[in-house]
């Protein structure tokens, strides 16, 4: 079974979000996608993937990338 990924969108909504997930630890673990962080989100039962995008970073196809789990295409 593939594991989660969460692409959380907004400074704001990111930051509400984690924590309504509880959320106790959160580990930059790289930045494949540009100004996108890949992190390692922990909770009390387990972590799960999480890659937080503020408002205008990305490219245009930032959203499919993650899907896909391609890395950001250098320019």
């Amino acid at each position: 079974m593939p594991e989660t990924r969460l692409l959380g969108c907004g400074g704001d909504t990111s930051g509400s979000l984690l924590r309504r997930l509880g959320v106790r630890e959160l580990i930059i673990e790289a930045e494949p996608w540009g100004n996108l962080a890949f992190c390692r989100a922990s909770l009390g039962s387990g972590s799960f993937e999480v890659i937080l995008k503020g408002g205008q970073m990305g490219t245009a196809d930032v959203f499919e990338d993650v899907r896909q789990g391609r890395p950001h295409a250098a320019c």
